[in-house]
């Protein structure tokens, strides 16, 4: 998965080439300052309404039930049910964008099986399922957390709240 918020769009076949390992099924979602890309081995992993829109990778469940479509993830959004921090199970990473409210919510698994970078390049927001592809937008910053590295070799573990990136 890739998004990006209030930044000049980006081309998604450039980030879907990158995902490429990811599946075959390559969904795009385009607004006025908003792009989300989703590379899956399934489809129905993106979701827009005029009021949401929400792309999630890997297997979350909610309430027992595993979720197949993203727009399921837009339901139990709308109904609160995401809303507890642990109301979702499993393997995933969640992107819930709510356009009236203009809030970005994150949901990854506690565990980190399916991670989620998050950087600001200028005033906007860019998330993504794997470093490259924010590496490889304009203007990301590779200037390097000489702390968290150290805390990696250590121990095994980039520190909470750290990545080898400083910014």
């Amino acid at each position: 998965m890739f998004g990006s918020i209030g930044m000049p769009l980006v081309d998604p076949v450039l980030f879907s080439r990158m995902l490429k390992h990811r599946g075959s099924y390559v969904d795009t979602i385009k607004g006025a300052d908003i792009s989300l890309t989703t590379v899956s081995r399934l489809p129905g992993r993106i979701f827009k309404d005029p009021e949401l829109m929400v792309a999630y990778t890997g297997s979350p469940s909610v309430e027992g039930k595993q979720i197949s479509m993203a727009a399921d993830l837009a339901e139990l959004y709308a109904l609160g049910k995401l809303d507890a921090p642990d109301a979702v199970n499993g393997h995933y990473c969640i992107a819930l964008i709510d356009i009236p409210k203009q809030q970005i919510r994150f949901l990854r698994d506690n565990i980190g099986v399916n991670t989620l970078y998050v950087t600001r390049i200028g005033r906007g927001l860019a998330f993504c399922t794997e470093y490259k592809c924010l590496r490889a937008l304009p203007g990301f910053d590779r200037s390097i957390d000489l702390e968290a590295i150290k805390g990696f070799e250590r121990t095994g573990w980039v520190p909470s709240g750290l990545t080898f990136f400083s910014q």
